[in-house]
């Protein structure tokens, strides 16, 4: 079943729906028989490419690809990209916004991404049988329904879908694909998970460089290599994307609560750094919510 070209933007949904877009190829390129897309480093997304059949090559790590007929490919926030493509060509691009792992605590999804993909000295190819075709295209257009309403639970359910089109293709990777771990990956995979379970009680770099037996430079510049992003950056956001869940779902508890919650003994530094990097002091962040609620 085809899936229609949609776009979710942020400004023009409902503040709990997680941005994501859903487009057909042959949607992005119906005005001309060639056409490119291009993505650059700044746009810090995750990207699901679908290629169903045709002539499309993807142009990154300064190298050309021809991309295969019946396989997904993965792209982190650490790889730009030019995509391109022919009359005829069909399949399927998804993107997920940077946070969305942190937001929604799909560890495993976020390692699938930054270890299988970035990790690689090429783009990362996933077969795509026809059983797991049909089961992708039944995620899909679930998806695309759920995007186009605004209604109870469809943040909730939009992540759900996302996690099983990740598991998915995560089943494949683990069913063994060809697929191995570099010592780079290893070690970004152990950060992650580490991180996953401690950061209430580990914030700074160099107790998970203490704890991973590495210098904090060496895992600033592995995770940075390979994931996109700073050890900082997610730690950061994991703190971040969890304080701002506890103030969404748990309203009972104050500000202080939660605070305390996450490991911050001083209120005024919990305080700081939610406004830092939320973008708005915490009271502001809540009154918010009560208004749109």
């Amino acid at each position: 079943m085809p899936l229609p070209t949609t776009m979710l933007e942020p400004k023009t949904t409902l503040r709990q729906v997680p941005s994501i877009e859903i487009h057909t190829l042959q949607g992005l390129f119906e005005k001309q028989p060639y056409a490119t897309m291009q993505r650059r480093y700044l746009d810090n997304k995750y990207v699901l490419i679908w290629c169903r059949k045709g002539n499309i090559q993807l142009t990154a790590y300064q190298k050309h690809y021809q991309l295969d007929c019946n396989t997904v490919y993965c792209l982190s926030p650490a790889q730009g990209y030019n995509l391109q493509a022919w009359e005829g060509a069909e399949g399927y691009y998804i993107s997920l916004p940077s946070d969305f792992f942190q937001q929604y605590g799909y560890g495993a999804s976020h390692c699938f991404f930054s270890l299988h993909v970035a990790s690689l000295a090429h783009p990362a190819g996933i077969p795509v049988d026809t059983d797991m075709q049909q089961n992708l295209e039944q995620v899909l257009v679930c998806l695309q329904r759920e995007i186009m309403i605004n209604v109870a639970l469809t943040s909730e359910i939009v992540s759900g879908l996302i996690k099983v089109l990740l598991l998915y293709l995560s089943r494949k990777l683990a069913a063994g694909i060809g697929f191995s771990m570099s010592r780079d990956a290893w070690l970004v995979k152990k950060f992650l998970e580490s991180l996953e379970k401690k950061f209430i009680y580990m914030k700074k770099v160099a107790d998970y460089a203490s704890e991973l037996c590495v210098t904090p430079g060496y895992l600033t510049q592995v995770v940075k290599r390979v994931s996109g992003f700073t050890p900082s950056y997610h730690i950061q956001q994991a703190i971040l994307c969890e304080a701002k869940r506890l103030a969404t779902f748990d309203v009972r508890r104050s500000m202080k609560e939660i605070a305390y919650a996450l490991g911050f003994e001083d209120l005024a530094h919990f305080s700081k750094f939610f406004k830092v990097n939320a973008g708005a002091n915490f009271t502001s962040f809540r009154r918010e919510l009560l208004v749109e609620g």
